[in-house]
C-alpha cells in the first residue's frame, strides 16, 4: 500500500509593489522570520544584490489592503568577501543568519571554465553583513 499525503496551498496574487528584483536563474530564496531573501543567481552577470520580500502574518480579510501587501526592497549590506555573487548555490537559515554553500561564478571565456566554489558564506540578517 502506498502512503499518500495531501497538502493545501492558498495562492494570492501580489499587487504591483513598484520595485521588484531583476529576473534571474539559479538563485536561492531563503526565509528568515517573516522575510524572504533572494540571493545570487544569473542574469547577464552573476547577481551580487540581495532582495528582501517583507512578509507578515496576514488575515484573510486584511490581505487585500494596500498597506498589508508584501513589498520587495533592495538590501544594502557590507562585505569583505571579494568572491561574492554566485549561482547554483545552496542556502539555509539558522539563528537569523543565511548560510550559503558552494555555487559557481560566471563562465570565464578566457580560461574556458566555470569556476565552482567550496566556500561557506554567512549573511547576518540583523546586521546586513557578509
Amino acid at each position: 500500500m502506498i502512503k499518500r499525503e495531501s497538502f493545501y496551498v492558498t495562492v494570492k496574487r501580489m499587487q504591483n509593489t513598484k520595485w521588484t528584483p531583476a529576473p534571474r536563474e539559479c538563485a536561492t530564496l531563503t526565509f528568515v522570520n517573516y522575510s524572504a531573501f533572494l540571493l545570487g543567481g544569473l542574469n547577464y552577470d552573476v547577481s551580487k544584490d540581495i532582495a528582501q520580500l517583507n512578509l507578515s502574518r496576514f488575515e484573510a480579510t486584511e490581505y487585500e489592503k494596500e498597506e498589508n501587501q508584501p513589498k520587495w526592497k533592495n538590501v544594502e549590506y557590507t562585505t569583505n568577501d571579494l568572491n561574492l555573487g554566485r549561482c547554483r548555490h545552496t542556502s539555509v537559515t539558522y539563528d537569523d543568519k543565511i548560510f550559503s554553500f558552494g555555487g559557481c561564478f560566471m563562465f570565464n571565456k578566457k580560461r574556458m571554465i566555470r569556476e565552482c566554489s567550496k566556500e561557506l558564506s554567512i549573511f547576518n540578517v540583523a546586521l546586513n553583513t557578509y
